[in-house]
């Protein structure tokens, strides 16, 4: 530890130390840091490839088209239609697409000026994919005025053919129309994805007004019925009886049914009837959820066995059964193409009320790895893990969770000697968050939990408050693909803010991978 600084005479003269200039110590402060020894971490922390040239150019175009959204400009101005007008005409379809995308989620979507001004960004440069999702914390949707849905039809007007390949709108309703005029412009449509009564009944009127090759519909949280979904998909695509497969639809496509191969449709009002009709129909589907909140297809499957023992095989290849019985187990012989079936648990939260710190035992803890070791999320939130002194000086476990790829704890207390025990031979982490008692968090704990481990794959990280030296936190450095540490330095009192700082510089200058901060508890 510094104790003793030598100012150099520029800064010294007659002077006391009380009338030394800013300038005078951050001199002095960066000549006795320019003289420690290097670091090993300098040498084994990997760094950034270098920018790109065109990377400079996009940033630079990116940041033009965020400095027109957040403006304020009226979307229909002639600044904003010529913005989007020279997108269009000098970077190509795919550029342009991935610039406006990286626009609209730096976006807040919670007024109409802000949800308009970016869903017509996206329709005058004409991209390949909308993403639109409004902020619903408040618990209501955004309902656009007519004077809004007008700015949106004058600007469709001059639009006759758009490259828009897919379409995802939730949390917002517009006047009846301009969902149809978005859908009409868009030939190459092959993805839906929209929420809302209103949306939903315009998407399935269209479709079966305009039968066409989708390859994924979704409609969440809406009231529509058997009738409706199986017109729009079922009649009016054997009307056409030809269809014209997108190029980037799965190469195992029947030609003979309609492409549809994933559908999603949450209503109270669909019943396992229509969901019959819609499997046997529609013979490409791999994804099917056709009921309120998903629920598993085990009836569905159950119900067509018993009334039709020898039907025909569905060519689902994804299946989910929460509930996973001899008889759900039986059910899988209908699906002879399936490649992905759930039927264990994968994430477990478990959760009591802030500020109670309910005690668990680290038996309880110990029964969750063993019954569960392909665990891929784990959360615990304010939580006291008790473990008896024999738990405390028993070895870790040779493998424990090693498929774990998120560890999350939240409020909890747990001793030293548990905390590098939750997980060991791990090969799959990619983020972990640590918002425990001061105590757990040391040194020797964390030398463990690296030494125990294989942490290639850990991109984030996160400390509420330890013991940890300025060495503990730079030995994470270290790892490959580590993006982001966040520290809540108040909880950190070995750890000087002075030292944190220049951390920061020595990564941003070094142009290193991972970029290290002071955060918030609550971030």
């Amino acid at each position: 530890m510094l104790t003793h600084v030598d100012l150099p005479s520029r800064a010294c003269g007659s002077r006391t130390l009380e009338n030394l200039s800013i300038a005078d110590v951050a001199y002095a402060l960066a000549l006795t840091l320019s003289l420690s020894p290097p670091t090993d971490w300098l040498k084994k922390a990997p760094h950034k490839d270098p920018q790109r040239l065109r990377d400079k150019a996009i940033g630079r175009v990116r940041g033009a088209v965020m400095l027109a959204v957040t403006r304020g400009v009226a979307p229909t101005s002639k600044e904003f239609t010529n913005m989007c007008q020279v997108l269009r005409v000098t970077l190509p379809l795919e550029l342009r697409t991935l610039v406006v995308q990286d626009v609209a989620s730096s976006q807040d979507v919670h007024d109409q000026h802000t949800f308009v001004t970016l869903l017509l960004l996206h329709l005058l440069t004409d991209v390949q994919h909308i993403s639109l999702t409004t902020d619903l914390n408040t618990g209501s949707w955004l309902n656009l005025t007519p004077e809004y849905c007008a700015y949106l039809t004058e600007a469709l007007s001059g639009i006759s053919r758009s490259s828009l390949q897919s379409l995802h709108l939730e949390g917002v309703t517009m006047v009846n129309g301009v969902m149809s005029e978005i859908l009409h412009r868009s030939p190459r449509l092959c993805s839906i994805h929209v929420a809302g009564d209103d949306a939903a009944a315009e998407v399935l009127s269209f479709i079966a007004k305009n039968p066409r090759s989708l390859y994924s519909l979704h409609l969440d949280m809406c009231s529509v019925t058997d009738l409706e979904v199986v017109h729009a998909l079922v009649r009016s695509y054997n009307e056409v009886g030809s269809w014209d497969i997108n190029g980037d639809a799965d190469v195992d496509i029947d030609e003979a049914f309609p492409p549809l191969c994933h559908l999603s449709v949450q209503s109270p009002l669909v019943t396992v009837c229509g969901a019959v009709v819609l499997l046997h129909s529609l013979r490409n589907l791999k994804s099917f959820h056709y009921s309120h909140w998903n629920s598993s297809l085990y009836n569905l499957l159950s119900y067509v066995q018993q009334q039709s023992p020898k039907a025909a095989p569905f060519g689902l290849t994804s299946l989910s059964l929460w509930r996973a019985t001899s008889k759900a187990i039986d059910t899988l012989s209908l699906c002879p193409r399936l490649q992905t079936l759930m039927m264990e648990l994968q994430t477990l939260e478990i959760e009591f009320e802030e500020y109670t710190r309910t005690p668990i035992s680290w038996a309880t803890v110990r029964a969750v790895q063993d019954q569960c070791p392909r665990l891929q999320r784990l959360e615990l939130h304010h939580l006291n893990i008790v473990g008896t002194p024999a738990d405390l000086v028993s070895p870790a476990p040779p493998s424990v969770l090693v498929e774990l790829v998120q560890l999350n704890l939240s409020g909890v207390v747990i001793p030293p000697g548990l905390l590098c025990k939750l997980f060991v031979k791990n090969v799959a982490l990619e983020s972990l968050v640590l918002d425990v008692n001061q105590d757990a968090l040391t040194d020797n704990v964390l030398s463990k939990i690296l030494k125990n481990n294989e942490l290639a794959l850990l991109n984030y990280v996160y400390f509420s408050a330890g013991l940890l030296s300025p060495h503990g936190i730079t030995s994470l450095l270290t790892l490959p693909s580590l993006i982001r540490l966040s520290l809540h330095l108040p909880g950190f009192p070995f750890v000087p803010a002075s030292s944190l700082v220049y951390l920061q510089y020595q990564l941003a200058k070094g142009n290193y991978q991972c970029s290290v901060e002071n955060a918030a508890k609550d971030d």
